[in-house]
């Protein structure tokens, strides 16, 4: 049974020798054992080899391991190094702060009060950097609103120098703010181009350059003109007081609030722009209210020239004329002078109610127009409000400039409305009242006439035998 297990062995061995494989491409393989002592006596020499390569392994092995348990032993050396130079700068870290506390101490006692001095300075001078930064007179002198922030932000004590500097600083912007001074800086025009100008500055109020206002932005330290400009009055007051001379008194208007309610000023908007927010109802009413005018103003002129020549046919009623209605109706009465008192003044009055046409002629087109107006501008407050209610349920009450469209346009529209209608109204009452009263003067003309004939005509029937 053993020589079974042993020749099973040994078979084992010849089949697993790195040499045995079948087209290796390692050394050529050793000729096969022909006998059990030649496979024996391989097996021994593979055996004797892989115990010199096990004793080779193990020297390594053991060779590592001391160089390892070295680089063990010299890390813990530095370990302990560091660990004690960490002790010794904990140490001399304590002696420090302990030194910089009783330093602290001896200076907080040697300062006194200069300490609360020290702290109502920066408060003061942040204070001051601010009030600086904002005010227009920082345009023409900028550094000191460094300086006080420098003051502000500082950790040590100020110096003497610069509790003067700070000192005269505060006394410039009382100066500045009460004087109207001119100096020459860069200022941005309204293209957004920048360029050297002379500037005059009203105090912190106002600085105005070439007639144009200007507007100090603390953000850039420069001063911007301002795209859209008060109007023609005040502009007129810049060029005046920038053309004026030394010592000369001029207008000026100033801006208390040093800057809001000149830009509220110049949010405003124009005449045109209130028109427009009226849209396409406010342009018809615009149009109605010219034509009614320009008819009112037409008949004005009309009635104007015809009493001129009435009045004038009246010292001349011997020699009608037929240029004006007395002089026709004077006609009709010489040419049926001798017909009976009945006849002449159906003849008479036929002949004034021809003249009533012409002298009422325009005065119900500006009726209706003056009466359209008012209605048009009824119209376009229902558009508006139609506009503004959509706006509201569409988007809600959130931001009052998306309904500022439909009330604009319902405002707008009913005072353009308003204001076309009045003076329509007007020129209609005084348009009739003129024609009303060269008629008035027809009629007692004719009545006169009629009464002298009558009379006429009575003394000469009393004369007949």
């Amino acid at each position: 049974m053993s020589t079974r297990i042993l020749l099973a062995a040994l078979t084992s061995l010849a089949l697993a020798h790195p040499g045995a494989a079948a087209g290796s491409d390692g050394p050529p393989a050793e000729a096969p054992a022909r006998t059990l002592g030649d496979l024996l006596e391989r097996a021994r020499s593979d055996l004797g080899s892989e115990r010199l390569l096990a004793a080779e392994r193990e020297a390594r092995f053991l060779q590592e391991r001391d160089a390892q348990q070295a680089r063990l032993a010299s890390a813990k050396a530095k370990l302990a190094a560091e660990r004690a130079r960490s002790g010794a700068l904990q140490a001399a870290w304590e002696r420090q702060r302990d030194s910089v506390s009783a330093l602290g101490s001896d200076l907080e006692e040697r300062t006194g009060a200069l300490g609360e001095l020290f702290g109502t300075v920066r408060l003061a001078a942040a204070d001051l950097a601010s009030t600086f930064a904002e005010s227009l007179t920082s345009a023409q002198y900028p550094d000191r609103t460094r300086l006080a922030r420098t003051l502000a932000n500082s950790a040590e004590l100020p110096s003497l120098a610069q509790l003067e500097a700070l000192w005269r600083a505060v006394l410039l912007e009382m100066v500045a703010t009460g004087e109207v001074a001119s100096f020459r800086t860069t200022i941005v025009t309204s293209s957004g181009a920048e360029e050297e100008a002379e500037v005059v500055r009203v105090g912190a109020f106002d600085a105005v350059s070439r007639g144009y206002f200007l507007r100090y932005l603390p953000e850039s330290g420069k001063l911007f003109a301002l795209s859209r400009q008060p109007g023609p009055r005040f502009r007129a007051l810049a060029r005046a007081l920038q053309d004026a001379a030394a010592g000369e008194r001029v207008d000026m208007a100033l801006d208390p609030s040093r800057g809001a309610i000149l830009s509220l000023m110049t949010r405003a908007p124009t005449l045109l722009e209130r028109v427009e927010q009226g849209r396409w109802i406010g342009a018809v009413i615009l149009v109605l209210g010219l034509a009614g005018l320009g008819l009112g103003f037409e008949r004005v002129v009309v009635l104007t020239r015809v009493g001129r020549r009435v009045r004038a046919q009246e010292a001349a009623l011997d020699a009608p004329s037929g240029d004006n209605p007395l002089g026709r109706v004077l006609a009709v009465f010489d040419a049926h002078r001798e017909e009976d008192p009945e006849g002449l003044v159906l003849r008479l009055e036929e002949q004034t109610q021809k003249e009533i046409p012409r002298l009422h002629r325009g005065l119900s087109a500006i009726a209706v127009l003056a009466t359209t107006a008012p209605l048009l501008g009824l119209l376009g407050t229902v558009t508006g409000m139609i506009a503004t209610f959509q706006s509201i349920a569409l988007y809600g009450t959130g931001d009052p400039r998306l309904m500022s469209g439909g009330i604009s346009e319902a405002l707008v529209t009913t005072a353009l409305g308003l204001a076309v209608a009045i003076p329509l109204s007007l020129l209609h009452t005084y348009v009739s009242s003129r024609s009303g009263r060269i008629l008035q003067g027809l009629d007692a003309v004719s009545t006169k006439l009629v009464a002298e004939n009558v009379s006429s005509h009575g003394a000469d029937a009393a004369r007949a035998p």
